[in-house]
């Protein structure tokens, strides 16, 4: 089961909804919660050679946008412990200087996964699409990721997308023994040319599921289209909040960028995804 989350605190639009989903995965699991904000130094007040006096405005302006992100994530971060606070999860919340990636590495290896926004690159401002902090943490992060885009609904049903490639297994197998689908509806989709090759990667992955407590809808689906597009129509028709995936491409391809099938549902997606390699 979920015992304690690591959310990326931000001041962007997926950010808030990822802390609403941290708590209430918190309150369904009695799971504690930490908030962790980073104030990235090199982006705030980026290194830049100069002449003398050119340099003591940079430092005084440098100086106050500093001031100002630790303002704001100070601020960003009280929010988040008061919040908690009146739901009832225990929480607490901690400003770091530093770069966000490294940050966020270190302080998940206490923490059963990692929760952040969609856009949320730790900057105090939206990435267009997924930011590039969230694509890092997918290849070089052990703990699974709950993405989440702004305005994700709260989840009443979930979708296990699998290809019985290892990334997928793995990603099936957190699901089940962190028991994210508590309470949760659950459907889970396999996708290949053959019927029956889909059909009996389902049933595999159903039947894991059930074994861990998790009952589940099994779909196999006979289909040359791209994966992520027919994910993408499960997710619209079936209202699901919630998707738990590999983080790399159809039958398992793994390259040195993430594959399409993670890329389209990232950046896509309009629920949250729980995402592991």
């Amino acid at each position: 089961m979920l015992r304690s989350l690591l959310v990326a605190l931000d001041d962007t639009p997926a950010a808030a909804a990822a802390a609403d989903y941290a708590v209430r995965l918190a309150q369904t699991h009695q799971a504690r919660l930490r908030g962790l904000a980073v104030v990235d130094t090199d982006f705030v007040a980026p290194p830049s050679p100069g002449r003398a006096g050119a340099m003591f405005y940079k430092e005084r302006a440098d100086a106050a946008r500093l001031a100002e992100a630790h303002a704001r994530d100070a601020s960003l971060s009280r929010t988040f412990v008061e919040r908690c606070a009146r739901e009832g999860v225990a929480a607490d919340a901690s400003v770091e200087d530093g770069a966000p990636l490294a940050s966020l590495q270190a302080a998940a290896a206490t923490h059963d996964a990692i929760v952040l926004g969609r856009d949320s690159d730790l900057h105090g401002e939206a990435a267009a699409g997924c930011a590039d902090t969230v694509r890092k943490l997918l290849k070089e992060t052990p703990r699974p990721l709950v993405v989440v885009p702004a305005g994700a609904p709260a989840p009443k049903r979930a979708l296990v997308a699998y290809d019985a490639s290892i990334p997928s297994a793995r990603a099936l197998q957190l699901f089940a023994l962190l028991g994210v689908a508590h309470g949760l509806e659950v459907h889970v989709l396999a996708v290949h040319a053959d019927a029956g090759v889909a059909r009996a990667r389902a049933d595999e992955a159903a039947r894991y599921l059930g074994l861990h407590g998790t009952p589940s809808q099994a779909h196999g689906v006979d289909s040359k289209a791209d994966p992520a597009d027919i994910v993408g129509a499960e997710i619209r028709s079936r209202e699901i909040g919630l998707v738990a995936m590999g983080a790399y491409g159809h039958e398992g391809l793994r390259a040195k960028l993430l594959g399409s099938f993670t890329t389209k549902l990232l950046t896509g997606s309009p629920a949250a995804l729980f995402v592991h390699h």
